[in-house]
């Protein structure tokens, strides 16, 4: 059979945006703003590794919760997966947020940072009631109302859900 197959899909053409001169900006807001929060977060939590791990581990409802969900329900175990989790995640949101800033392995980073985000939300409407303080910033965390924990994830989930699903135009994109 010779000739163009009617039924194929053409070949997918360039992305084009409502607003061409807003996709760049945007993008680059959002990289740097995730870049910025994602460092201060980091920096906050390497600094203070032992008081974060302290919070996370004593005075958070994770580990009870962690238990409660695992098949035998064993607390020391729950411990041991939170400590390993509270050991990497301020090195890894150190990594993402020096990656968008430098502009390297874009997605990728926007892609972890939206799954953190999301279980960041989950974690703050689960626990809303609880004395769960917030693990974002340990060291300068002012008291704020429940709901401003989620609602600000939220804002940055959209910066990042931008980053991961944002079509580049053919040509554009650099490694």
């Amino acid at each position: 059979m010779s000739g163009a197959n009617i039924n194929c899909p053409s070949p997918a053409k360039e992305a084009k945006h409502i607003l061409p001169w807003v996709g760049a900006p945007a993008a680059l807001l959002s990289r740097y703003l995730l870049g910025i929060v994602f460092l201060m977060a980091a920096v906050s939590k390497i600094i203070n590794l032992y008081d974060f791990e302290n919070r996370v581990l004593l005075h958070s409802p994770l580990p009870q919760a962690l238990a409660k969900v695992m098949p035998s329900g064993n607390l020391p175990l729950s411990f041991s997966i939170i400590r390993i989790v509270v050991t990497i995640l301020p090195w890894l949101e150190l990594t993402c947020g020096l990656c968008l800033i430098l502009g390297r392995a874009v997605r990728e980073s926007a892609l972890i940072i939206t799954l953190l985000l999301s279980l960041f939300i989950a974690q703050a409407l689960v626990f809303r009631n609880a004395d769960c303080h917030c693990f974002f910033f340990p060291s300068f965390a002012p008291a704020f109302p429940w709901w401003w924990h989620p609602l600000r994830d939220a804002l940055l989930l959209s910066c990042s859900l931008y980053l991961v699903c944002r079509a580049i135009p053919k040509g554009s994109e650099t490694r």
